[in-house]
């Protein structure tokens, strides 16, 4: 598809641009190209170079200005050259993987550029708000439905809320477009989405920091990997006759291995804003107040959406997850540490004179940690003293069922990490660790839901009433029980 308008294009499409390309600050050296776009693949290709430092392999990344055919400013982000070829009779050509590009302006550095607001419109995003949007009018005759009438389009209410932890103000937008042949058919489209306007002007590297967080937290909300459809920056003021608008900047990234989901209905979301719209607020701001103290664990719960990795991985990366949590917010000490302490200098103190350089360096490594929780006594903890009864119940069953799959847990971790079977009598294998790795990570969504302020029954309630999510607690109450 060529002869595009760019801006009019979404992170989904597939298009190429003609245009002349050139590096910031040598205007009398521009070349003629394509760029082409993917949603998993960016590349520029040129007839001619850019640079006479083809071959000097210390050059770092480039930032390449560029005019598209249809007069659209665009600036490629770190470009790096990775073809050359001189060909007969004389001429060369070139091409660049591009990691991501902006339209709308010439940006000698992006780091440099200042935002006043950015606006993203994520997958699932208005299924997740749950807003009627288009409504139908029929027409009756003798009390039978005749033939569709008219098709409304209905303002939607959209939530508005300050986040203190980040000093800005998130409101939900949406932009609609209709395209039409009167004789045959109307497309009338509708994208949700939310804008992000912080209390002062802030750089790119702010705006990309709460994009990413942004999407992670409607990846927990919706249940699977979310993606950008469009993503906009505005930057300054100008007139247009009586009024003001800001200038608008369409940014272009790629989105390797996207998943996306066919069909996907309002139900298939697993908390919706009507689920959360009492306490949004609140849930915002803790979400972005307690990404320090979260983020590896956000890291390692999050990963598997957008990693295909392999299910002992995934089994792994659910354990440490929860050893991580517990670790952070919980105490974890089996003496008091000015106890332990002591007793770890009077047992030095003999290895010192007694036991051999070997023999204390082991000593040594296994005191380190050795007043820490196991990992059976973290997630007992976990299980029996920070969730409700009905929860607890729900997720893991009786106390021998939990107890039995604690041991699991550990049997199968030590396993997987030495290889060592002895003495393990519940290694799980196959379908029994993918079932397992769906209990754990049930666990850590609730878990982090009760930490960014929502009510452990509606979480509860939302993990039940959710296909996906009741179907694998229960085929992993009867496989592991």
């Amino acid at each position: 598809m060529s002869g595009v308008k760019v801006m009019k294009q979404d992170l989904f499409k597939e298009f190429e641009i003609k245009g002349y390309w050139w590096l910031p600050g040598i205007t009398d050296k521009e070349v003629s190209g394509i760029l082409f776009y993917k949603s998993d693949t960016i590349r520029l290709e040129i007839i001619g170079v850019l640079s006479n430092d083809l071959f000097d392999e210390n050059i770092e990344e480039k930032t390449i200005f560029g005019y598209s055919e249809k007069g659209e400013e665009i600036t490629l982000i770190n470009a790096f050259s990775t073809n050359f070829t001189l060909n007969s009779p004389g001429y060369s050509t070139e091409t660049y993987v591009i990691e991501s590009f902006v339209v709308g302006g010439h940006l000698k550095s992006i780091d440099d550029m200042s935002i006043h607001s950015l606006a993203i419109y994520p997958t699932y995003f208005s299924k997740w708000s749950g807003k009627g949007i288009f409504s139908q009018e029929y027409s009756i005759k003798d009390e039978v439905v005749d033939k569709r009438k008219q098709i409304n389009f209905d303002e939607p209410k959209l939530f508005n809320e300050y986040v203190e932890s980040i000093g800005a103000n998130i409101e939900e937008t949406y932009y609609a477009t209709l395209n039409m042949d009167i004789f045959e058919k109307v497309d009338w489209v509708y994208n949700g989405g939310v804008k992000i306007t912080p209390n002062e002007w802030k750089d790119f590297g702010w705006f990309m920091d709460i994009l990413f967080k942004t999407r992670d937290l409607y990846t927990l909300f919706i249940g699977y990997p979310v993606y950008f459809r469009n993503v906009i920056f505005y930057g300054e003021e100008y007139s247009v006759g009586d009024s003001f608008q800001r200038k608008k900047y369409s940014f272009f990234i790629q989105q390797k291995e996207m998943k996306l989901k066919e069909n996907f209905k309002w139900h298939d979301t697993m908390i919706s804003y009507k689920d959360v719209q009492g306490n949004f607020g609140e849930i915002l701001n803790a979400w972005f107040g307690k990404q320090k103290s979260l983020k590896t664990v956000l890291d390692l719960h999050l990963s598997d959406f957008y990693k295909d990795v392999y299910l002992e991985t995934k089994f792994l990366n659910a354990v440490q997850a929860l050893e991580i949590y517990h670790r952070k917010f919980f105490d974890g000490k089996v003496f008091d540490e000015t106890v332990y302490q002591e007793y770890t200098r009077k047992i030095l103190t003999y290895v010192q004179k007694e036991m051999s350089e070997e023999f204390k360096n082991k000593i040594m490594g296994m005191l380190q940690h050795g007043n820490e929780y196991s990992l059976s006594k973290r997630i007992r903890e976990l299980i029996n003293k920070n969730l409700d009864a009905e929860t607890k119940s729900y997720l893991f069953g009786n106390s021998n069922n939990r107890s039995k799959f604690i041991q699991q847990i550990v049997d199968t971790r030590n396993f997987l990490t030495h290889y060592d079977q002895s003495g393990k009598k519940n290694v799980l294998v196959g379908i029994e660790i993918y079932y397992a790795v769906q209990r754990l990570k049930a666990l850590t969504t609730v878990i982090i839901f009760k930490e960014i302020c929502m009510e452990e029954g509606t979480i509860l309630r939302k993990i039940q009433d959710n296909k996906k999510s009741a179907y694998a607690i229960n085929k992993s109450r009867k496989l592991l029980n």
